[in-house]
């Protein structure tokens, strides 16, 4: 136990300075994010890494998560020149990177077991992520077989979709580097020194080869290459600095200022989509490719936003890791993906809002979710952040919403008296809500019933019969 503490803490030492191995550069979600969305911060499909291993629900994709490993190591045997069986080339890639056990421990933020057992296991994670990410490359794909094998395993597994939304969870992740070493062990000939440009590369190749685009919810990058490998120490970090970087957007966070919760201006909206329809603003869905929504001269532009299965996932994981992020030290105020869920929950308050913003073509929803659970689903994003870090681009935005001068009263006045029915509502189906749930109305209505008995019998000792 000592020494294994003593070889963490040297490799932590030894990480200061180091580009490859990141301390702590793997968090766990913090708990005000969690309440009441725990099961969005978990994966549905495959599990990556030591923190969801054994899951019920994860472990049908084990046995494919072994014949990728299989595959890919078919690939090496064939190209390597040295070794002669799957077997030693397996025991060969152990051998290589024994000594990364302390790197890999000290990249997670919380203490991990890695025992003989556990290091294998993210091996065959390590070996699984490569092969998915050579099998899609067409490239890379073509230049490491032979004609004689048939597909790979990785090409068959169905549900991209929810193993792209998994592999960007922030506590589902591996080091980037582990990677790195795997791909120069395996193909020396073809890799003959760690380079992260190359492992950049195929990871965007994964995402940019999915049906993501600027309309998505979720836009990944869809550029195979990038010029200069970007510094990640894990997918998820990587795609979304590789998404910032393609929307062109970093002079928000360079020239942004963090304002304080007492500023001049507030940070807290007075005006939803349908008050200020009602006030003279021009809600309009965003004709370009921009993610980050805009208003001047009185035009709202809104980014589309797809509601798909995996959209609540993969857009609450952007969310936490630009939260630790700024946590840390490494960002300025409130990241894309964070600003962009502060803005739809100040224009949402209720049901009218989220109609309204459809009828705009803003909100897609594949799901065919309810305009009241839509509500819900926008208010739970926003729940554990701290609107104290809001950039000053975002400030300034809710601050021309609210002082926008308002239209004159008589065409305000019907706009508004539908806003209000539409509270109303939302407040009808909150309590319905909680009426259908559990006791609540049979304690309700025990409740009711009391308290008509006991104002009837004040009544009746102060007003009696005679």
């Amino acid at each position: 136990m000592a020494e294994n503490w003593a070889e963490s803490t040297f490799t932590l030492l030894d990480s200061f300075g180091d580009k490859i191995c990141k301390p702590y550069s793997i968090p766990m979600v913090p708990e005000e994010l969690c309440k009441g969305s725990e099961k969005a911060h978990e994966p549905k499909v495959v599990s990556i890494g030591p923190r969801f291993k054994g899951r019920k629900e994860l472990v049908l994709m084990e046995k494919n998560k072994l014949s990728c490993m299989h595959f890919l190591l078919q690939r090496s045997l064939l190209l390597h020149g040295t070794l002669t069986t799957t077997r030693e080339i397996l025991f060969y890639c152990m051998q290589s990177v024994s000594n990364l056990k302390s790197a890999i421990r000290t990249s997670y933020a919380e203490q991990i077991q890695l025992d003989s057992f556990d290091f294998g296991t993210i091996i065959q994670d390590a070996c699984f992520l490569l092969e998915l990410l050579i099998s899609q490359s067409t490239e890379w794909n073509s230049r490491l077989r032979s004609d004689s094998f048939g597909p790979s395993p990785a090409t068959q597994l169905g549900n991209m979709e929810f193993i792209l939304s998994d592999i960007t969870l922030l506590e589902n992740q591996i080091p980037l580097f582990l990677l790195q070493v795997l791909l120069t062990t395996l193909f020396p000939k073809h890799f003959k020194e760690m380079h992260a440009g190359i492992t950049t590369d195929l990871v965007l190749s994964l995402f940019g080869y999915t049906h993501y685009s600027s309309s998505k919810s979720i836009p990944y990058n869809t550029s195979a290459s990038t010029p200069d490998p970007i510094d990640a120490s894990h997918i998820l970090e990587l795609v979304h600095s590789s998404f910032i970087l393609s929307e062109n957007n970093q002079h928000i966070q360079q020239t942004s200022s963090v304002v304080d919760v007492d500023a001049n201006k507030p940070i807290k909206r007075k005006r939803c989509a349908t008050r200020l329809l009602a006030a003279g603003v021009t809600i309009v869905k965003s004709q370009d490719n921009s993610f980050i929504p805009k208003f001047s001269t009185g035009v709202l532009q809104i980014p589309r936003l797809c509601i798909t299965q995996t959209m609540e996932a993969s857009w609450r994981s952007f969310i936490a890791w630009e939260l630790h992020i700024n946590k840390w030290g490494k960002g300025v105020g409130i990241g894309m993906f964070t600003f962009r869920a502060l803005l739809f929950n100040d224009l949402i308050c209720c049901a009218s809002d989220v109609q309204l913003l459809k009828n705009k073509e803003i909100i897609d929803d594949e799901l065919g979710m309810s305009n009241h659970d839509l509500v819900y689903f926008f208010g739970s994003l926003t729940n554990g952040i701290d609107r104290g870090l809001a950039q000053s681009t975002y400030c300034d935005m809710i601050h021309a919403l609210n002082t926008y001068p308002a239209a004159a009263s008589i065409i305000r006045f019907p706009i508004i008296l539908w806003h209000y029915l539409g509270r109303f509502s939302e407040w009808l189906h909150g309590l319905t809500k909680f009426l259908k749930r559990g006791y609540n109305f049979a304690a309700a209505l025990i409740t009711l019933l009391t308290v008509i008995q006991t104002c009837y019998a004040i009544l009746s000792y102060h007003y009696p019969k005679k």
